[in-house]
Order: C-alpha cells, then structure tokens, then sequence
C-alpha cells in the first residue's frame, strides 16, 4: 500500500511540476530595431490605468513608441508615443487602453531615437512604469 501511494504521489508531483514549466509562456517576438519586450507579470501586482515612462539616462531628448501584446488576437497594439526630455523627466502615455491595460502581461518599448537603452518594469498604484536606463 505504501508503495502504490508513494507512486502515485511521485505521479502527481510530476504532472505539478510539468504543468509549472511548460505553463511558462516565452515572450512573444517584436522584430523592431532598437526595442525590447518587458514582463509586467514579474511585480506580481494589479495595474490597469496608465503607463508611465521615467529618464533615469543622461539623454536630453528620447523619444519612444510602446506597445501591448495582445494575446487573443496575436498582435501588438500601439499604446502611444512618450517623449522624455532631460535626466528625471517624466511622462504619463495618454492612451484609449487606459483602464483596460490589466488584460496585457507584455509591453514593448521602442526606441525612436535609434539608441539601445535597458528598462525595468514596475507596477505601483494601477500604473505601469518603465524606467529607461542607459
């Protein structure tokens, strides 16, 4: 009897941990030049309002476009331009997804000054805030 439970445990274990890896979805691709695909999953908390782009560079003038993948229909959607200018700058993306943005797991950002930066996502406050980093 012990044996069979012992089987069967290492049975269920195994589809657990089957389920666990192959549940992990790969970044879908964005074949632009200049851009990067972010995980807004990674923070663990809820957002929905706004995205918000934050200038931790020196650049003085950096444009970018950004997007959400849309899982239900395969393709990315422009959520809006941001344009930052100067070190600390800020800027909130008006967009028409705004309250809607919880149903997006990826976001991808877009250089339009064709210069390579590296981001980090957070979420605070129903937001979703990438900072632009050099």
């Amino acid at each position: 009897m012990k044996r069979i439970k012992f089987v069967f445990m290492a049975l269920f274990i195994g589809v657990v941990f089957t389920g666990f890896v192959y549940g992990q979805s790969a970044a879908p691709d964005f074949n632009r030049p200049f851009s990067v695909v972010l995980d807004a999953w990674t923070s663990g908390k809820r957002y929905k309002d706004y995205v918000k782009m934050y200038n931790s560079t020196l650049q003085q003038e950096i444009s970018f476009n950004v997007f959400a993948y849309d899982e239900k229909n395969t393709n990315w959607v422009l959520i809006g331009p941001a344009r930052l200018r100067g070190s600390n700058d800020r800027d909130t993306i008006d967009s028409p997804l705004r309250g809607r943005l919880g149903q997006f797991r990826w976001f991808a950002v877009q250089s339009l000054s064709e210069l390579n930066f590296n981001y980090q996502i957070i979420v605070n406050s129903n937001d979703v805030n990438i900072t632009v980093f050099e």
